[in-house]
Protein backbone atom coordinates (compact mmCIF):
# COMPACT_ATOMS: atom_id res chain seq x y z
CA UNK A 1 0.00 0.00 0.00
CA UNK A 2 1.26 3.51 0.52
CA UNK A 3 3.59 5.22 2.92
CA UNK A 4 2.68 7.21 5.38
CA UNK A 5 4.38 10.58 6.06
CA UNK A 6 3.98 11.99 9.02
CA UNK A 7 3.59 16.51 8.73
CA UNK A 8 6.68 17.91 10.41
CA UNK A 9 5.61 20.27 13.07
CA UNK A 10 7.21 23.95 11.75
CA UNK A 11 4.62 22.87 9.15
CA UNK A 12 1.21 22.53 10.65
CA UNK A 13 0.49 26.28 11.26
CA UNK A 14 1.23 26.69 8.10
CA UNK A 15 -1.65 24.48 6.76
CA UNK A 16 -3.64 25.76 9.46
CA UNK A 17 -3.38 29.05 8.16
CA UNK A 18 -4.26 28.11 4.45
CA UNK A 19 -7.17 25.99 5.63
CA UNK A 20 -8.20 29.19 8.00
CA UNK A 21 -7.84 31.73 5.24
CA UNK A 22 -9.37 29.58 2.73
CA UNK A 23 -12.49 29.06 4.97
CA UNK A 24 -12.31 32.94 5.10
CA UNK A 25 -12.43 33.42 1.63
CA UNK A 26 -14.87 31.09 0.76
CA UNK A 27 -17.63 32.89 3.40
CA UNK A 28 -16.48 36.04 1.84
CA UNK A 29 -17.45 34.68 -1.61
CA UNK A 30 -20.75 33.08 -1.00
CA UNK A 31 -21.82 36.56 1.42
CA UNK A 32 -21.14 38.17 -1.78
CA UNK A 33 -22.89 35.77 -4.23
CA UNK A 34 -25.61 36.10 -1.49
CA UNK A 35 -25.99 39.63 -1.59
CA UNK A 36 -25.93 39.96 -5.21
CA UNK A 37 -28.62 37.75 -5.48
CA UNK A 38 -31.02 39.10 -2.90
CA UNK A 39 -30.14 42.28 -5.16
CA UNK A 40 -31.32 41.06 -8.11
CA UNK A 41 -34.10 40.02 -6.86
CA UNK A 42 -34.78 43.31 -5.58
CA UNK A 43 -34.53 44.80 -8.71
CA UNK A 44 -36.65 42.71 -9.98
CA UNK A 45 -39.67 43.01 -6.99
CA UNK A 46 -38.99 47.01 -8.26
CA UNK A 47 -39.53 46.34 -11.77
CA UNK A 48 -42.33 43.60 -11.57
CA UNK A 49 -43.60 46.77 -8.42
CA UNK A 50 -43.79 49.70 -10.99
CA UNK A 51 -45.14 47.85 -14.10
CA UNK A 52 -48.21 47.08 -11.56
CA UNK A 53 -48.33 50.82 -10.63
CA UNK A 54 -48.39 52.30 -13.77
CA UNK A 55 -50.88 49.59 -15.26
CA UNK A 56 -53.20 50.22 -11.69
CA UNK A 57 -52.45 54.04 -12.21
CA UNK A 58 -53.62 53.89 -15.96
CA UNK A 59 -56.67 52.33 -15.10
CA UNK A 60 -57.68 54.66 -12.41
CA UNK A 61 -57.00 57.48 -14.52
CA UNK A 62 -59.29 55.70 -17.17
CA UNK A 63 -62.21 55.31 -14.74
CA UNK A 64 -61.51 59.08 -13.42
CA UNK A 65 -61.95 60.16 -17.00
CA UNK A 66 -64.55 58.13 -17.28
CA UNK A 67 -66.35 59.43 -14.84
CA UNK A 68 -66.07 62.91 -15.83
CA UNK A 69 -67.30 62.43 -18.89
CA UNK A 70 -70.25 60.80 -17.25
CA UNK A 71 -70.98 63.90 -15.05
CA UNK A 72 -70.15 66.48 -18.38
CA UNK A 73 -73.21 64.39 -19.69
CA UNK A 74 -75.35 64.87 -17.40
CA UNK A 75 -74.46 68.36 -17.08
CA UNK A 76 -74.93 69.02 -20.07
CA UNK A 77 -78.57 68.01 -20.25
CA UNK A 78 -81.36 68.57 -18.56
CA UNK A 79 -81.99 64.98 -18.35
CA UNK A 80 -80.31 62.24 -19.95
CA UNK A 81 -82.59 59.59 -21.40
CA UNK A 82 -81.80 55.86 -21.29
CA UNK A 83 -81.01 55.01 -25.03
CA UNK A 84 -77.96 58.45 -24.39
CA UNK A 85 -76.63 56.73 -21.31
CA UNK A 86 -76.20 53.49 -23.47
CA UNK A 87 -74.60 54.83 -26.29
CA UNK A 88 -71.96 56.98 -23.79
CA UNK A 89 -71.98 53.66 -21.48
CA UNK A 90 -71.36 51.24 -24.84
CA UNK A 91 -68.40 53.91 -25.86
CA UNK A 92 -66.48 53.82 -22.58
CA UNK A 93 -67.06 49.97 -22.16
CA UNK A 94 -65.62 49.50 -25.77
CA UNK A 95 -62.94 52.06 -24.83
CA UNK A 96 -61.83 50.27 -21.43
CA UNK A 97 -62.48 46.62 -21.60
CA UNK A 98 -61.31 46.44 -17.78
CA UNK A 99 -64.64 47.95 -16.96
CA UNK A 100 -67.67 45.62 -16.56
CA UNK A 101 -70.01 47.79 -16.36
CA UNK A 102 -72.03 51.42 -15.71
CA UNK A 103 -74.50 52.46 -14.15
CA UNK A 104 -76.17 55.68 -13.10
CA UNK A 105 -77.22 56.26 -8.92
CA UNK A 106 -78.67 59.54 -8.47
CA UNK A 107 -78.97 61.73 -5.30
CA UNK A 108 -82.62 61.51 -4.41
CA UNK A 109 -83.80 63.06 -1.09
CA UNK A 110 -86.23 61.77 0.46
CA UNK A 111 -88.87 64.62 0.15
CA UNK A 112 -88.09 64.69 -3.62
CA UNK A 113 -89.03 60.49 -3.83
CA UNK A 114 -92.22 60.70 -4.26
CA UNK A 115 -92.19 63.16 -7.40
CA UNK A 116 -88.88 61.10 -8.95
CA UNK A 117 -91.11 57.71 -8.53
CA UNK A 118 -93.57 59.22 -10.31
CA UNK A 119 -91.23 60.67 -13.08
CA UNK A 120 -89.71 57.39 -13.67
CA UNK A 121 -93.13 55.55 -14.14
CA UNK A 122 -93.93 58.34 -16.37
CA UNK A 123 -91.02 57.66 -18.52
CA UNK A 124 -92.19 53.96 -19.04
CA UNK A 125 -90.57 52.20 -16.03
CA UNK A 126 -94.08 51.43 -15.11
CA UNK A 127 -93.67 49.47 -12.39
CA UNK A 128 -90.94 51.73 -10.35
CA UNK A 129 -89.66 52.21 -6.79
CA UNK A 130 -86.67 52.79 -4.55
CA UNK A 131 -86.66 49.34 -3.23
CA UNK A 132 -83.68 47.42 -0.96
CA UNK A 133 -82.91 43.78 -1.02
CA UNK A 134 -85.44 41.16 1.72
CA UNK A 135 -83.63 37.89 0.85
CA UNK A 136 -83.75 37.32 -2.96
CA UNK A 137 -86.88 39.77 -3.04
CA UNK A 138 -86.65 43.83 -3.75
CA UNK A 139 -88.79 45.47 -1.42
CA UNK A 140 -89.83 49.21 -1.64
CA UNK A 141 -87.14 50.68 0.75
CA UNK A 142 -88.22 52.37 4.15
CA UNK A 143 -87.70 55.86 4.11
CA UNK A 144 -84.82 57.51 4.98
CA UNK A 145 -82.88 60.75 4.34
CA UNK A 146 -81.21 59.98 0.88
CA UNK A 147 -81.23 57.62 -1.68
CA UNK A 148 -78.82 56.29 -5.08
CA UNK A 149 -81.60 54.48 -6.59
CA UNK A 150 -80.15 52.35 -9.69
CA UNK A 151 -81.93 54.04 -12.61
CA UNK A 152 -79.55 53.01 -16.08
CA UNK A 153 -77.35 50.03 -15.76
CA UNK A 154 -75.12 48.57 -18.67
CA UNK A 155 -75.15 46.70 -20.60
CA UNK A 156 -78.52 45.88 -20.04
CA UNK A 157 -79.60 42.76 -18.79
CA UNK A 158 -82.74 40.93 -17.12
CA UNK A 159 -81.18 40.63 -14.42
CA UNK A 160 -80.74 44.75 -14.13
CA UNK A 161 -83.96 45.33 -15.23
CA UNK A 162 -85.15 43.51 -12.20
CA UNK A 163 -82.77 45.81 -9.94
CA UNK A 164 -83.83 48.64 -11.05
CA UNK A 165 -84.63 51.21 -8.06
CA UNK A 166 -82.73 49.15 -5.85
CA UNK A 167 -80.93 51.89 -3.67
CA UNK A 168 -77.36 51.05 -3.43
Amino acid sequence: AGVFYPISRPLLPLILVAVFVGGVISTALVALVSQNDIQHQKDIFASQSQTIHDAVSRKLTAMDEGVRNLAMLFNASTQVEAHEFRLFSESELDRHRFLRSTMYLPLVKDQERDAFERRMRNEGFVTFSVTERHGERFVPAPRRERYFPMVFHEPFSSAAAVETGFDV
